[in-house]
């Protein structure tokens, strides 16, 4: 299960625009870390709700990326 996790973080990495890297670089791995730490708590035999509250709560954290990129483009 971990190991699918950490596939679908890699993925969604893949998907953000290659230029956020650069911009937003500590934004994301602030957020990968973020993701990565609650991976650990998935070890744990978890059900399949508590599998998929956290996929949700992974996109809400994605989707806030674009969002931070421009507040720093705003801020600089």
């Amino acid at each position: 299960l971990r190991e699918y996790l950490v596939n679908i973080a890699e993925q969604i990495c893949h998907l953000l625009p290659s230029k956020i890297t650069e911009e937003c670089g500590e934004i994301v791995q602030e957020h990968m870390d973020l993701a990565l730490k609650s991976f650990g708590d998935l070890i744990q035999p978890r059900s399949a709700c508590q599998v998929l509250q956290f996929c949700d709560y992974l996109k809400l954290k994605v989707q806030r990326i674009p969002l931070e990129r421009g507040e720093l483009k705003q801020a600089t």
